[in-house]
Parts: C-alpha cells; sequence; structure tokens
C-alpha cells in the first residue's frame, strides 16, 4: 500500500503489528483504524474521531503490550494527497473488514476483474473530508482505492504472493494461474517501459512489462550486459 515511497514503512508497521490482533479484536472498520493509525504513529486526538480512535488504541496497546512506530518514518511530501499513508491506512482498514480472510479469497480468484472486485474498496466517511488524521480537508471526495494503484498492487503484490504459495505447496496450477494472470493484465506505463518502447521493445501485458522491468533493473543499471542475450547481440553483431 505504500508503493516506493512508503513501501519500507509499511513493511514496519507489518512487522509491529500482529495479524491476529487486527483479525480478531479489532471488529470494525473504526477498531481496524485506530490500530493500523495508533501503531504508524500517526494517530493524535485532535477532534471527536481521532479521540475515540486513540482511546480505544490506548486499550489495545496496553491489552497487547503494543510498540507504536515513532511516525517519522512517513513521507508525506511530494505525495498527492490521496496516496498519502493515513488514507491508504483507511482504505486498508476497509479491505480487511470487508474480507476478513483476504488472502484465501486472493487465492481463489480466477481472474483480474474477480481481484480488482476485491480491491473495490472505500475509506470510511470521516475521510471523505480528511487526508490526514484530524485535519479536515476544504473538499469532499471519497477515497477510493484507484484504477492504477488497483494494477499496481495486484502485479506487485498479490500475483507474486500466488506463485509463491504455488511454489511452497508446489503446487503447478497456482503457479501457471499466477501466469496467467499476469498475461490478462495490460502492460505497466512507467518511465522504464517508456524507454523500452524509444527503443523499438513494446510490451503488450503486465508479463512483459515486468520482464522488461527485471531487465533494466538486473541487467542495464549494473553494466551487466555481456551475461544479457540482449547485450551480447548488441555488443557481438
Amino acid at each position: 500500500m505504500g508503493l516506493k515511497v512508503n513501501g519500507a514503512a509499511f513493511e514496519t508497521l507489518a512487522d509491529n503489528l500482529p495479524y491476529a490482533i487486527l483479525k480478531k479484536q479489532a471488529e470494525s472498520i473504526e477498531e481496524k483504524e485506530s490500530i493500523l493509525l495508533g501503531q504508524a504513529g500517526i494517530l493524535e486526538a485532535k477532534d471527536d474521531y481521532t479521540t475515540r480512535l486513540a482511546e480505544r488504541y490506548r486499550h489495545q496497546k496496553n491489552k497487547f503490550s503494543l510498540t507504536p512506530m515513532t511516525g517519522v518514518e512517513w513521507k508525506f511530501s511530494r505525495l498527492r494527497p490521496a496516496n498519502f499513508p493515513s488514507v491508504r491506512m483507511a482504505q486498508l482498514a476497509t479491505l480487511y473488514h470487508q474480507t476478513p480472510k483476504l488472502f484465501n479469497a486472493f487465492l481463489h480468484s480466477d481472474s483480474v476483474k474477480a481481484i480488482e472486485k476485491i480491491l473495490d474498496v472505500t475509506a470510511s466517511p470521516y475521510w471523505d473530508q480528511h487526508y490526514l488524521p484530524g485535519k479536515e480537508s476544504s473538499a469532499t471526495r471519497k477515497k477510493k482505492i484507484g484504477q492504477t494503484t488497483k494494477q499496481v498492487l495486484i502485479i506487485n503484490a498479490i500475483i507474486p504472493l500466488i506463485f509463491a504459495y504455488g511454489i511452497t505447496l508446489q503446487d503447478e496450477d497456482l503457479k501457471e494461474k499466477a501466469l496467467d494472470l499476469f498475461s490478462a493484465l495490460p502492460s505497466e506505463k512507467n518511465n522504464i517501459i517508456r524507454r523500452w518502447k524509444e527503443h523499438g521493445v513494446t510490451a503488450k501485458s503486465a508479463a512483459q512489462s515486468q520482464a522488461l522491468i527485471e531487465l533494466k533493473t538486473d541487467y542495464c543499471d549494473k553494466y551487466n550486459c555481456l551475461n544479457c542475450q540482449i547485450g551480447q547481440q548488441i555488443i557481438f553483431s
């Protein structure tokens, strides 16, 4: 949910928050928000709603001896407000609430559209007028997970997770399913793929764009041309 900018911070949050607490002890979206924001270290009691969240978090913190993050790990600058980590946590709280058995739901989805439907969540109404806890925005906007974010999550988290689980179980069908999902997704749009296109290589699916990104990262960026079949062909042709 943090993408590149806040990816490491979200990983730290995941490490510091036992999933069982989020799943079993937080029965409502509000309780899930309180635990996520509280553990992230960005929850301050500034209005009625955040005061309620802070009170709930203090109870869970004492009950389970939780140690929150300092809050300085999170980056907000140069981000569109819709991508603020606070908004992503609110969306994540709704996602966990709507689909308690999230991993199982992804695992048994038979198409990209089915996965997108699971990810079709909107943060609770409080966030319609907030991007940060306790700081009201002048504009009202529902905080839905957008289509681009869904695609990024599917490509970079969900499909690799399905494939990795297939490896763990030695289940060829699961691995094949993950690859089929990659092929069913459109190519990513980023600077790396645009550069490849400028050189005459066009990705027709997410499977191909992921391969091109891997080539750029593991070969081009490391000047590893002699171990790359494309590099060898260019050099020795």
